[in-house]
């Protein structure tokens, strides 16, 4: 593996008041607890960002808008006008420690077993206003899944808590490090004490941290040894079962065939209880979030949902919405040939970017339209970080000094650099060679 993880990355989430830099200024980012978004919210953002910022809001991996392009000045008085409007902690430091991720439509959605979002609001409670829970890192996440359409399975959680329903009633099964080779299960937690148990396990993951040196950016990374899992399991004895007796439960978890792979299916378009969209890389410009506030105020919503998928959900909304988003140039099918795209924003908005990766992906995807379906997922990183989709793709480009190195079941930094199929190619050369790889396949 190439050293570009370890150059490139710098361990950093901005939030309120604690910005990133990047190569068009400063960025930060808004925190919405459950993808909850007051439509008026909606447009204050986009008021915002023209006045303060670039005229753009983006939709992040982990469901947070993200706003670029600010001085120092210009990023205070952002952090102040979010702080006044309730969108933002008081402090800098208490923002920063809001790591928790709730399913986000599960109050909608019929395959649901639960909307965890009152146990989420509770547990971003206690961690606000408690100073010494502030010390995790920023990249910690915290997930609470209630399963359905809006399922958080699949992401690297540091803590997850997803929702079972036992004869005994509804439980969440509490597992650490979730999606890597040290995830662990420690059992199940009644719903009423999952906030009290999330808050033990912080607190054991900040003192094995400390006792390790500080080091860690992940739970993952204080799992050295048997002694430091037994550490979390000793946490919890008070408040969960065993997870030996974990086997003994009879789970009614939803069958995977009633979620479909693609996560835009079950969600994008016309649904019982919404209707959703999806902007080309999560990327709204402030005229269209203006234009969605108006549409929506028209159709007497008022909220509306961020997902981490970068969709945007109006509760409620009816199958007249279509047209209109459409006209605005938003994905309402899972269809789309736009949605086999994972693209950063590239140069010259990133300082570690190299190269116009949205523009190069949307020219590819016109020069190469069998090998950009919706069935695809192909990732474009203009860096070896790899920030727009951080696990292995079937094919990903990634960017080096304004080229191009194509990589096929890897990440945008090759595990193994056999899976590099062509290395430093212009990106004009890069269709012919996409087009190849179609006809071989």
């Amino acid at each position: 593996m190439s050293s570009a993880s370890n150059t490139y990355r710098r361990g950093f989430c901005p939030s309120a008041g604690k910005p990133m830099q990047s190569g068009d200024g400063l960025l930060s980012r808004v925190q919405l607890l459950g993808g909850r978004l007051q439509v008026k919210d909606l447009q204050r953002l986009a008021e915002w960002a023209e006045t303060l910022a670039q005229p753009i809001i983006e939709i992040t991996s982990r469901g947070k808008l993200q706003l670029r392009g600010f001085s120092e000045i210009s990023e205070a008085q952002f952090t102040q006008q979010l702080q006044q409007q309730g969108l933002a902690s008081a402090t800098p430091a208490a923002e920063a420690a809001r790591k928790v991720l709730c399913s986000p439509l599960a109050d909608l959605d019929p395959l649901a077993i639960t909307d965890p979002y009152p146990i989420a609001k509770q547990l971003e409670n206690r961690i606000v206003n408690q100073a010494s829970l502030w010390q995790l890192p920023s990249k910690f996440l915290l997930v609470l899944d209630g399963g359905g359409v809006s399922s958080l399975s699949q992401l690297k959680a540091d803590i997850c808590c997803r929702a079972i329903d036992t004869p005994q009633g509804l439980h969440f099964e509490i597992l650490l490090a979730t999606a890597t080779p040290k995830a662990i299960n420690l059992g199940l937690c009644a719903a009423r004490e999952c906030s009290e148990a999330i808050e033990a396990l912080l607190r054991c993951f900040i003192a094995l941290n400390k006792q390790q040196g500080n080091h860690a950016q992940r739970l993952k990374d204080v799992l050295i040894d048997a002694q430091s899992t037994a550490a979390f399991k000793a946490s919890l004895l008070s408040t969960t079962i065993k997870a030996q007796q974990a086997d003994n439960i009879n789970k009614q978890e939803i069958s995977p065939s009633a979620i479909t792979q693609n996560p835009h299916n079950a969600v994008l378009g016309k649904h019982k209880n919404w209707f959703a969209c999806a902007p080309t890389f999560g990327v709204l410009s402030s005229d269209n979030a203006k234009a969605i506030v108006a549409l929506a105020l028209a159709n007497n919503i008022t909220e509306l949902r961020i997902t981490p998928n970068k969709q945007l959900v109006f509760p409620n909304g009816s199958a007249a919405l279509g047209p209109a988003l459409k006209q605005l140039d938003m994905i309402i099918t899972a269809e789309d040939p736009r949605l086999s795209l994972h693209a950063c924003p590239g140069s010259p908005s990133c300082l570690s970017g190299s190269s116009d990766t949205r523009g190069d992906a949307l020219r590819w995807a016109k020069a190469c339209p069998e090998l950009f379906s919706t069935t695809a997922n192909i990732h474009i990183s203009g860096c070896g970080k790899g920030c727009a989709h951080p696990r292995p793709s079937p094919l990903t480009l990634t960017a080096r000094q304004g080229r191009y190195d194509i990589i096929i079941n890897d990440c945008a930094d090759p595990i193994d650099d056999d899976h590099c199929l062509a290395k430093n190619i212009a990106p004009e050369e890069v269709p012919a060679i996409l087009n190849r790889l179609t006809l071989s396949s």
